[in-house]
C-alpha cells in the first residue's frame, strides 16, 4: 500500500474549500493553487441551483481555459474508480456529488461547459459594458484594437489644433513652457499617459483640483514612513543616543541644518507634525550614502577633543566612543538604516504656486486628450481594454447608487472567485468592490481570493500588490475575509526549496508595506523526495574566450541532456536582449531551442537588409540606405571598393550606378555585383509609386538574389512576414512612409519553431505559472532600463482607513522638485521590491535543477598593474561593479566570495588564454552572395497561362464579363471578412446588403450593371449563409487563414519548375487534423447541364489546387485536402 505524505497545511486546505466561508488565500509557488480552486468550485457547485451563480475570474484566457479543463476533467474522472491519493480522492468525491446535481437539475455541464462561468477580467468588463451600452457610454459593441498606441498618438497630436483655443490654448502653452517648448516631447508624454488613463482619470475627478487633499496625502505618506520607523523605537530610545543628541545640540550654531535637534529632549512622537525633528535625527545618524556614521565630528555638533575643555571634554570623548559602538551595532540590524534614511528626503506638504498651475493645466489637457481618444475609438469602431474596463465601471453605477445591471448581477452572482489576486489593479479592484457592494456576511454569498504576493511581478501592467496586503488586513469594501496561508510545495525538490528559503528569507523585506509594495517572505516545505541529480549551482563567467557565459550555458545544457534526455530545460532571462548571445551559441553548438517572441523581427539581419532596400525604394537619395545596400549580401561590395566609389562619386549614387565601370581601382567582383544591381534598381525606382510597395520590394528582392542570401527556412518566413505586413499597411493607408513601416515592424517577432526543441528560452515574466525540470538563469548581472520620466506621477493608497493621493507633475529641466522626487522614490522602491520577487518567480520554476550565472567584464588599470595587460602585475585587474538594479545584486551577499575565487582563478590564466586566441579578421562573418550568382531563367508564365486558356474549350458560363468579375471580387472580400470574424451574414442581412453598393458602383459604370451585380452578390452570400457546407467553411477553425498569399517553386502542367504567386481563398485545419485548401468560384452557370459544368471546373482548376497543395506541404507536415466551393450553386467539390 502506498504511503502518501500529508501536507503540513492540510487543515488549511480543507478549510479553504468550505463553501460557507469567504477567504483570501496566500498560495506560494508550487502550492497547488489551481487544484484548490478546482475543489472549491466543485464544492460550490453542490450547493447552487444554477452553475452560472458561480463566477471565477482570472487574468489570462489560457488560465481560464486550464481551470475549465481541470473542472471538466474532474467530472469525467468521477466515472472512474475512486483514487487512492487523499487529494485526488477529495476531488473525485466532490465531482461525484456535482454529477448527481448535474443530472438532478439537468445542467448538462459535460455537454455545455460554457455554463461554467470562468472568464478573464477583460471578458467580464466587456460583458458588463455591452449589456448597458447607454450607461457605459461605450456606444455599442466595439472591437479590440491591435494598434492602441497609434490611437493614443493621434489623440495626443490633436492638442496642436487647440493652440488658439480660448479654453485650452493657455494650458498647452503653459506646459510647453515648462518643457522647454518641446512639442513632440509633450505629445509623446500625453500618449504615454493615455495608456494608463484608468489609473489617473478617477484621481483627477470631474471637478477642480483640490490641493488640500493632495497636501493631506503627503502628510499621510510621511506618517506611514514614521510608523515604519517605529519598529526601531526601542533602539532609538537608548540612553546613549539621546544623551549624544542633547550634548551635540548644545554646540550647534543658530541656523545650522540640525538646529531642530535643540528641541529634542526626548524621542519625538512618530507623527508627521514632528517630521523636522526626525529628519534632523536621521542626518545626525547617517552619512550621505544612507549608512550609519563611522566618523563623528563637529558637523553634527560633536567637536574634536582639542576643541573641548573641562568636563565637556571628558563627556564628549565618552559620548563619541559610546555612539560609535552603538552605530556599529545598529548597522547590523536589517532595514534600520534604510528606514531611517527614507525620512531624510520627505518633502513638506506644500505645492508651490508653479506646481499648482502645472497640475491645473495638466488636469485640463489630460481630460481633453481622453475625449479625443474616445472619439478616435468610436470612429474606428475599436477600443482598447482600458476603455472597456472604464465602460464596465460606468455601467455598474456608483457605490451609493448602483445601476440596474449592478443590482441584477448582485442577485445572480452568489459566489465569486478571483485567481492571481496579487496582480489586481486599482480598476479591477474597484470592479470587484462594485460587484459585491450589496453583500453581507452570512447572507449565503462568498468571496474567494487566491494568489501569492511574493509572485507579484506585473507592476508594468498596473498590478498593485499593496491591494493584496490591504485586503488581507482589512477585507474588501467592508466584507470580511479570513486570511489563510499555504506552505506545502509539490513542485520542487528539497534542494531547491531549502535554497529558496535561505536566500529569499534574507532578500525579501522583513515586514509588509502597502505603500511601497513590500512583501515579507513566507517559507515553503518540500513535498517531493530529494533526487540524486537535484541541485542548485551558481556559475561565475567572464568576458573571455573559453570563459564566456554563453559557452558554459551550452555545455551545461548538453551535459544535463545526457543525464536526463527527457527532462525539460528552460533558460529564463530578464530581458529579450539578454538571450541573444546564448541563442547564437546554441545554434553553433547544435542545441535546438524554442524562443517564442524573444527576438524582434527588426533585429534579424535578413530583415535589416530587406528594410534598407525598402528605405532606398522610398527614399532614393538616402545615402545611408545606398551604403547599406551596397554592403549587404545582395551586392556585397567591400569597404575598400566602397571607399573608391565614395572618393569618385561622393553622394551622387545614381551617377555611381551608371558610371562605376570608369573606376579603375574597383575590383572585378564589385563590378559584377553592380552590373547585376543596376537594371534591377533602375526598374524598381522607375515603378515606385505605380505599383504597391510590397510587390515592388518583393520583386526587387528576388531579382537581387534575396532567397539565395538566406541562411535558413526561418529567415524566409521572417522576410515574408515583412511582405505581409506591407500588404496590411498598404490596405489601410497610402502613401506609406518608412517611419510608419518601422513602427509597425517594431511590434513583430521573428519566427521560431517549437518542433523537437531541447530547450525553451523565455523571459522570467513569461515563465510565471510554468515549471521545468531544469531552470537556467543567466546574465543576472545585467540591469533593466531605467524608467523614463512621466508627465505625471501618482500614488493611490490607504492609511488608517482613509484614502490618500499623491500627484506630482513632471519637473522642469535641471530642477529638483521635492514632491516629484518623493513620487519617483516610491516608484523606485516598488521596482526594487518587485525585482526581488521576479528572481523568486524565476527560481521557483525549477523542479530538480537550478543553475544561476553571471558574466562580468574584466578591467585593467595600467597604473595599478605597472604595465600593459599580460606584462604587468595581477593587481591591475578588476571586474565590473555590480549594479543595484541587477538581480545579481540581491545574491551578492551569498556569492561574493564565489565570484572573487573565480576571478582569482581566471586572472592566473589570462596569459595562456591570450596566446590561444587568434585576433579576429575584420571580414569574419561578413556573408554575401556568390559573385557568380545569376537569377534563374523563368519562362514567361503569363504567356504560358494565356496559351493554356486559349487551348481550352469554351464553356457556357459568364465568368468573363465585367459584372461577373466585380461580383467575384466583392463576394471574395465579404467571405474573407466573415471568415476573419470582422463581418457576419446577420449584419449584412440587417443592413439589407447596402454596404456592398459603394463597392460595386466603384467598378461598374451603368446602373443596370450595378443592380445586376448587386443581385448576384446577394444571391452568392445568401446561398453560402444557408448552405451547411458554406457555414462549415467560414466558422472558426484551427490555424484558419483567408486570402493566404504564397510564393514558391512548383511544377506546371508540363512538369517544368516555375515560380508562382498564389492566393488561397480559405484554408484551415479541421477537427481531424486535416488541412483544407478551398478556392471560391463565383461563376453562375446559365446552361442546363450543371454536372458537366462542375466537371469542367474540376478539370480546369485541379492543376492549380495541386500546386497549392505542393507548396503548403513544404510548410507543414499534415494531411491536406483541396476543394472548390461554388456560392452561386451551393456546391462543395472535393478534388
Amino acid at each position: 500500500m502506498t504511503n502518501f505524505m500529508v501536507p503540513p497545511d492540510q487543515n488549511v486546505r480543507e478549510q479553504a474549500i468550505d463553501y460557507s466561508q469567504s477567504f483570501i488565500v496566500q498560495a506560494p509557488a508550487g502550492a497547488g493553487k489551481t487544484s484548490l480552486l478546482t475543489q472549491r468550485i466543485l464544492n460550490l457547485l453542490t450547493t447552487v441551483d444554477n452553475p452560472e451563480e458561480i463566477v471565477a475570474i482570472t487574468f489570462t484566457r489560457k488560465a481560464a481555459a486550464e481551470m475549465r479543463h481541470r473542472l471538466i476533467d474532474a467530472l469525467l474522472s468521477a466515472n472512474a474508480s475512486e483514487p487512492d491519493a487523499p487529494h485526488d480522492k477529495t476531488t473525485w468525491q466532490l465531482a461525484q456529488k456535482v454529477l448527481q446535481r448535474n443530472n438532478e437539475f439537468g445542467w448538462g455541464l459535460l455537454e455545455n461547459s460554457h455554463r461554467l462561468r470562468i472568464m478573464t477580467f477583460d471578458a467580464m468588463s466587456g460583458m458588463i459594458a455591452n449589456q448597458m451600452p447607454l450607461l457605459s457610454k461605450l456606444g455599442g459593441s466595439l472591437g479590440i484594437t491591435d494598434f492602441a498606441a497609434e490611437s493614443y498618438q493621434r489623440a495626443a497630436e490633436t492638442i496642436v489644433n487647440y493652440l488658439d483655443d480660448e479654453d485650452y490654448g493657455p494650458h498647452i502653452l503653459k506646459l510647453l513652457a515648462h518643457l522647454d517648448n518641446q512639442v513632440e516631447k509633450l505629445i509623446g508624454l500625453l500618449a504615454q499617459m493615455l495608456a494608463k488613463r484608468d489609473q489617473w482619470l478617477r484621481l483627477l475627478g470631474a471637478g477642480e483640483l483640490d490641493i488640500e487633499i493632495l497636501q493631506d496625502g503627503i502628510n499621510q505618506i510621511v506618517q506611514l514612513r514614521l510608523e515604519a520607523l517605529q519598529q526601531f523605537q526601542a533602539k532609538l530610545e537608548h540612553g546613549t543616543f539621546l544623551q549624544a543628541i542633547h550634548f551635540a545640540a548644545g554646540f550647534l550654531e543658530p541656523g545650522h541644518e540640525l538646529e531642530a535637534l535643540k528641541n529634542v529632549t526626548q524621542l519625538p512622537e512618530f507623527n508627521f507634525t514632528h517630521i523636522r525633528e526626525w529628519q534632523a535625527i536621521a542626518e545626525f545618524c547617517l552619512v550621505k550614502a544612507g549608512t550609519f556614521k563611522k566618523q563623528l565630528n563637529k558637523k553634527i555638533g560633536l567637536l574634536a577633543d582639542g576643541d573641548l575643555q573641562g568636563e565637556d571634554k571628558k563627556t564628549g570623548k565618552q559620548i563619541k566612543a559610546d555612539l560609535k559602538e552603538l552605530f556599529q551595532d545598529w548597522s547590523e540590524i536589517p532595514e534600520f538604516a534604510e528606514t531611517l534614511n527614507d525620512i531624510r528626503s520627505l518633502p513638506s506638504a506644500d505645492y508651490s504656486e508653479e506646481q499648482q498651475q502645472i497640475l491645473y493645466s495638466l488636469l485640463h489637457l489630460l481630460r481633453l486628450v481622453t475625449v479625443e481618444l474616445t472619439v478616435d475609438f468610436q470612429s474606428n469602431a475599436e477600443a482598447d481594454f482600458i476603455e472597456i474596463a472604464l465602460a464596465a465601471d460606468r455601467a455598474l453605477g456608483y457605490f451609493d447608487e448602483p445601476s440596474e445591471l449592478a443590482l441584477k448581477l448582485d442577485y445572480k452572482i452568489k459566489h465569486l472567485l478571483v485567481d492571481e489576486f496579487q496582480d489586481t489593479s486599482f480598476t479591477q479592484y474597484q470592479l470587484l468592490n462594485k460587484l459585491i457592494a450589496g453583500w453581507q456576511p452570512g447572507d449565503g454569498r462568498t468571496l474567494f481570493l487566491v494568489g501569492d504576493p511574493m509572485q507579484s511581478i506585473y507592476r508594468f501592467r498596473e498590478a498593485n500588490v499593496g491591494l493584496f496586503i490591504k485586503t488581507q488586513q482589512e477585507g474588501i469594501n467592508g466584507f470580511p475575509l479570513t486570511s489563510l496561508q499555504l506552505t506545502a510545495n509539490f513542485r520542487s525538490s528539497p534542494a531547491i526549496i531549502n535554497w529558496v528559503n535561505r536566500r529569499f528569507e534574507a532578500i525579501f523585506p522583513k515586514h509588509d508595506d502597502v505603500l511601497l509594495g513590500a512583501v515579507s517572505y513566507s517559507p515553503a516545505e518540500a513535498m517531493k523526495p530529494q533526487g540524486e541529480q537535484d541541485f542548485v549551482d551558481f556559475l561565475t563567467n567572464f568576458d573571455q574566450p573559453g570563459w564566456s557565459e554563453a559557452e558554459y550555458t551550452a555545455q551545461s545544457v548538453q551535459r544535463i541532456l545526457k543525464q536526463d534526455p527527457k527532462g525539460s530545460i528552460a533558460v529564463l532571462v530578464r530581458g529579450r536582449a539578454h538571450a541573444q548571445d546564448i541563442m547564437q551559441q546554441f545554434r553553433e553548438s547544435g542545441v535546438s531551442y524554442y524562443a517564442k517572441d524573444m527576438e524582434y523581427l527588426s533585429h534579424k539581419s535578413c530583415v535589416t537588409d530587406l528594410m534598407m532596400l525598402c528605405r532606398l525604394l522610398l527614399q532614393p537619395q538616402d545615402g545611408i540606405a545606398w551604403t547599406a545596400l551596397l554592403k549587404s549580401p545582395y551586392v556585397g561590395v567591400t569597404l575598400n571598393d566602397l571607399s573608391h566609389l565614395q572618393q569618385r562619386f561622393n553622394h551622387h549614387y545614381w551617377k555611381l550606378l551608371e558610371e562605376f565601370e570608369a573606376v579603375d581601382e574597383l575590383t572585378e567582383p564589385a563590378k559584377i555585383a553592380l552590373l547585376r544591381l543596376r537594371p534591377v534598381l533602375s526598374s524598381a525606382i522607375a515603378n515606385a509609386g505605380r505599383k504597391p510597395l510590397s510587390q515592388l520590394l518583393e520583386s526587387c528582392w528576388m531579382a537581387l538574389g534575396g532567397p539565395s542570401a538566406l541562411l535558413s527556412q526561418d529567415e524566409l518566413e521572417d522576410v515574408y512576414a515583412v511582405f505581409n505586413l506591407l500588404i496590411e499597411l498598404e490596405a489601410d493607408e497610402w502613401p506609406i512612409t518608412f517611419e510608419r513601416i518601422q513602427a509597425a515592424l517594431a511590434e513583430l517577432y521573428a519566427n521560431q519553431q517549437a518542433d523537437k526543441a531541447q530547450v525553451e528560452i523565455m523571459t522570467m515574466h513569461k515563465s510565471k505559472g510554468l515549471e521545468f525540470d531544469t531552470v537556467i538563469l543567466p546574465s543576472l548581472q545585467r540591469q533593466k532600463r531605467a524608467d523614463s520620466h512621466q508627465l505625471l506621477l501618482w500614488e493611490e493608497f490607504t492609511s488608517h482607513g482613509q484614502q490618500g493621493y499623491l500627484l506630482a507633475p513632471i519637473q522642469a529641466a535641471e530642477q529638483q522638485e521635492p514632491i516629484y522626487q518623493l513620487a519617483r522614490d516610491i516608484q523606485s522602491k516598488k521596482a526594487a521590491f518587485e525585482d526581488a520577487r521576479l528572481l523568486y518567480v524565476a527560481a521557483t520554476r525549477a523542479k530538480k535543477r537550478l543553475l544561476l550565472s553571471c558574466e562580468l567584464k574584466l578591467k585593467y588599470d595600467e597604473e595599478k598593474g605597472g604595465g600593459e595587460p599580460g606584462k604587468g602585475s595581477k593587481e591591475g585587474w578588476s571586474y565590473s561593479s555590480i549594479d543595484k538594479r541587477s538581480l545579481l545584486y540581491y545574491l551578492l551577499p551569498h556569492y561574493e566570495n564565489t565570484i572573487n575565487r573565480k576571478f582569482e582563478e581566471i586572472i592566473g590564466k589570462l596569459g595562456e588564454l591570450s596566446e590561444q586566441v587568434d585576433a579576429p579578421s575584420f571580414y569574419d562573418g561578413w556573408y554575401r552572395l556568390n559573385q557568380q550568382w545569376q537569377p534563374p531563367e523563368i519562362d514567361n508564365q503569363i504567356s504560358i497561362q494565356d496559351k493554356d486558356l486559349i487551348e481550352r474549350e469554351a464553356l457556357d458560363f459568364d465568368w468573363a464579363s465585367d459584372v461577373a468579375r466585380v461580383v467575384g471580387l466583392v463576394v471574395h472580400r465579404q467571405l474573407e471578412l466573415i471568415g476573419l470574424g470582422r463581418q457576419s451574414f446577420e449584419r449584412l442581412e440587417k443592413e439589407h446588403f447596402k454596404g456592398l453598393l459603394p463597392q460595386l458602383t466603384e467598378f461598374l459604370s451603368s446602373e443596370q450593371e450595378v443592380q445586376l451585380a448587386f443581385d448576384k452578390t446577394i444571391k452568392a452570400l445568401r446561398n453560402t449563409m444557408r448552405d451547411q457546407k458554406g457555414q462549415w467553411l467560414l466558422k472558426p477553425h484551427k490555424d484558419a487563414v483567408c486570402e493566404w498569399e504564397l510564393t514558391g517553386m512548383v511544377a506546371d502542367e508540363q512538369g517544368r519548375s516555375v515560380v508562382r504567386n498564389f492566393i488561397i481563398d480559405r484554408s484551415f485545419v479541421d477537427d481531424a487534423g486535416v488541412r483544407w485548401i478551398v478556392d471560391y468560384k463565383t461563376g453562375d452557370h446559365q446552361g442546363q447541364d450543371i454536372e458537366n459544368f462542375i466537371a469542367s471546373e474540376r478539370e480546369r482548376y485541379a492543376p492549380q489546387l495541386t500546386q497549392y497543395k505542393e507548396l503548403v506541404s513544404r510548410i507543414e507536415q499534415r494531411p491536406i485536402k483541396t476543394a472548390l466551393y461554388f456560392p452561386m450553386l451551393k456546391r462543395f467539390e472535393e478534388l
